[in-house]
């Protein structure tokens, strides 16, 4: 640790690179969660799959009938 900070202080593009490491570290994270959450052979990705897809086939069906009358 006491390298890494003596690093920084000597070189300020370390310390970018380590930020920059952190936000890579933490989309990957997010990624896989989003990966995880919605892949379609994931029984609670497939039901928010297709409660989303239900509420806007409901609100086109309301746009159809509205527009017809």
């Amino acid at each position: 640790m006491s390298i890494l900070v003596y690093m920084v202080v000597v070189d300020e593009n370390i310390s970018k690179y380590i930020l920059l490491l952190w936000k890579i570290l933490g989309i990957n994270i997010r990624r896989f969660f989003w990966i995880l959450w919605l892949h379609p052979e994931n029984p609670i990705g497939r039901y928010i799959i297709w409660r989303t897809s239900f509420r806007i086939a409901k609100q086109l069906e309301q746009e159809f009938n509205h527009d017809r009358q």
